[in-house]
């Protein structure tokens, strides 16, 4: 399982970490083992890090940051990274959001229940953020059909 509990936002000063929005925002993941893995061998590079960099270490409490531990940039991470992957792998430029999206299409072409599915994303419903996965994928618009 993996927790929600903060997030980033942008503001007039910079990135900031914040409480969510409300307490749904609040929650607990379900990931598959292979992304746990993943996430607990970042981990361990990231405690690795923090040893070698000491005092110059700023802990905010985030799963993905700077080498100093403060919060990414996203803008940076968009063109300096997501966007070159996408290129690299020969895909076409979406915005990062879309990829909320994606991930629900998979799960749900995968047969995850759409009420597990739908609380991943932190909806309160299991309605309406459905209608672009019915248009695209006529075998998670069965399984979403009351």
């Amino acid at each position: 399982m993996a927790r929600m509990r903060r997030s980033l936002q942008r503001n007039q000063l910079g990135t900031v970490v914040k409480e969510p929005k409300n307490k749904r925002s609040r929650r607990q993941i379900a990931l598959a083992a292979p992304a746990m893995e993943a996430l607990h061998r970042h981990w361990v590079r990231q405690h690795e890090e923090r040893s070698l960099l000491g005092a110059a270490w700023e802990e905010h409490g985030l799963v993905f940051c700077r080498a100093t531990g403060r919060p990414l940039d996203a803008t940076s991470v968009l063109r300096r990274g997501f966007y070159r992957l996408l290129e690299h792998a020969g895909l076409l430029r979406v915005r990062f959001h879309d990829l909320r999206h994606t991930a629900a299409t998979l799960l749900l072409g995968a047969r995850v229940n759409p009420k597990i599915v739908s609380e991943m994303l932190g909806h309160s419903t299991v309605g309406s953020p459905w209608t672009s996965t019915r248009m695209c994928c006529p075998t998670c618009s069965r399984m979403l059909l009351p």
